[in-house]
Formats: structure tokens, C-alpha cells, sequence
């Protein structure tokens, strides 16, 4: 898609990590260190649930949103959302949902995702300190301590197919967002 042509030139960024792990803010480090925009799929993901055909009161039979009924729309949403920005070098940050497929749609996503720099954050390889880290960290931001978090990071950390869409993957215990950034910058993003 595109070719690194300066150091600070690379192909799109997509982040992906489980709820609270600062996609968000590590996006615009990212977008301002390599002087690019930033797009967050959370702040458009209904008017893609929409064109699928979701209604809010259709979503609420739906289940949580690890559950696999959402995939359809996940997948519609991530697709499009991808599409809608194809044309410009940028940083996307998926929310934590969309990133969680089984069988047809892992497949079709992989796909998707083929062209662009994927990275993972996550807290730990291990399930129980990457959980022990989400919790305090999402326990700590009064914003996101009424937000039930626990069970949905769960789902994330242990499905394969974070794992499966991932290029690089970013272990953030301990680390700063600065230091997230520089080792971010450190892979070769082609």
C-alpha cells in the first residue's frame, strides 16, 4: 500500500488491546509523532452498525459485546471503517470488541488487516498479571471505574485471534506511554 520513504513515513496504523489499555492515548503519540491524523472506531461504530442493519433495541438481544453475535457487525464496522480511511496514512484505534472473531470472520479480518501495521497492546503474555494490570489501571480512572471492564478483558485476553491478528505485539506492564511510544517506533513498520 504504501512504501516507507522517510523514517517517519510508514503504512497505516492499527491498534488493538483490551479495554483501558490506552489505545487511545498511545494513538496520538503516535499520530503526533509521525505528524498524522487519528481516527478511533468507538466514536463511529453505530453508523456502521447501522448500515448492517442494527437497531439499539436489536443490540440489546445481542448479549455482551464478546459475545459472538456481534461479530457480524464488528466485522461490518472494522471493514468499512478500514475502507473509509484506505487512502490515507493514519493511526486507528479499534475498540476493544473488534478485534475478537472466530472461524469465518477471523479469517475475513485477517484479510482485512493484511495491508496495515497491527499492533497489540497488552499488559502481559500472562493472562492473570495483564488482568491484575487492567483492573488497577481501569479500577484507578474514575471515568472508567463504572464500566464493567473485568469480564470483557477477560474474553479479549484469551481469545487466539488478538493474537492471530497482530503483527507486533506491544507489552505495556511497567512502561510509560512515552516509553509504549518509542518502542512502537522501534519496529519496522513497512
Amino acid at each position: 500500500m504504501y512504501q516507507r520513504v522517510t523514517e517517519n513515513y510508514v503504512k497505516s496504523i492499527v491498534l488493538i488491546g483490551p479495554y483501558g489499555i490506552g489505545k487511545t492515548t498511545i494513538g496520538q503519540l503516535l499520530a503526533s509523532d509521525l505528524g498524522k491524523a487519528i481516527f478511533s472506531l468507538d466514536e463511529y461504530a453505530w453508523k456502521y452498525y447501522k448500515e448492517k442493519g442494527l437497531s439499539l433495541e436489536a443490540a440489546e438481544s445481542l448479549g455482551d459485546l464478546d459475545s459472538l453475535q456481534w461479530q457480524p457487525y464488528y466485522a461490518h464496522a472494522v471493514r468499512r471503517f478500514i475502507e473509509d480511511h484506505k487512502d490515507e496514512m493514519c493511526i486507528i484505534d479499534l475498540g476493544v470488541g473488534h478485534s475478537l472473531y472466530e472461524d469465518t470472520y477471523l479469517e475475513e479480518m485477517r484479510n482485512v488487516f493484511m495491508p496495515y501495521n497491527v499492533i497489540l497492546l497488552t499488559p502481559s503474555p500472562d493472562i492473570d498479571i495483564a488482568m491484575k494490570e487492567l483492573n488497577e489501571r481501569n479500577d484507578a480512572n474514575i471515568c472508567k471505574r463504572t464500566h464493567s471492564h473485568t469480564r470483557l478483558n477477560l474474553s479479549f485476553l484469551k481469545n487466539p485471534s488478538i493474537y492471530q491478528l497482530a503483527k507486533h505485539v506491544i507489552y505495556t506492564k511497567g512502561k510509560t506511554p512515552t516509553e509504549i511510544l518509542r518502542e512502537i517506533l522501534k519496529i519496522d513498520l513497512e
